[in-house]
């Protein structure tokens, strides 16, 4: 996989969002070489900012080892 594909958008978001008829989304994608990036979206501006503060906390949490990411490659 090249490194673009590690960098979600608030599109793919927002997408995600439409598709699932969701206030709000937040994504977590983790990719073969054990890399991880996150992304969230909400469609009002107080509801993108929760979601934010959601997307962060997953991400804090997977890095500091509290919320276990999937095992890849195993």
């Amino acid at each position: 996989m090249s490194e673009h594909t590690m960098k979600p958008t608030i599109e793919a978001a927002k997408e995600t969002a439409q598709r699932m008829n969701a206030k709000q989304v937040v994504i977590a994608a983790f990719d073969y070489n054990g890399r991880m990036a996150v992304v969230s979206y909400g469609i009002t501006k107080a509801e993108c900012q929760d979601a934010r503060r959601l997307c962060d906390a997953v991400a804090d949490s997977i890095e500091d080892g509290t919320l276990p990411a999937p095992e890849v490659n195993r």
